[in-house]
């Protein structure tokens, strides 16, 4: 491919697809919209629209998110028959 028509399918890519300061915005409410997320960051990591360090910092936020959650659903205590699990971080 030559220097200038993979500079237009570059042009092309960051027209069409999402960024992840886009979906980010809309929330992490399931596994779904955390992969969207996460395949976003990557994308634009690549496409050097958020620098590599960011990037990373993102991915360890989430990470950190999905532990949380992992805790909770171990660790937590519903508040009713059935209804979600809080875990309390302090006495």
């Amino acid at each position: 491919m030559s220097g200038a028509s993979n500079t237009k399918a570059k042009e092309i890519e960051r027209k069409e697809s999402r960024s992840v300061m886009l979906l980010s915005t809309e929330g992490l409410a399931d596994s779904r919209r955390c992969a969207n997320v996460l395949g976003a960051i990557a994308l634009d990591v690549g496409l050097q629209r958020i620098t590599p360090q960011t990037g990373n910092t993102m991915c360890n936020a989430i990470g950190k998110l999905l532990k949380l959650k992992e805790m909770e659903i171990k660790h937590g205590i519903a508040e009713m028959d059935g209804g979600p699990r809080r875990l309390a971080l302090t006495d």
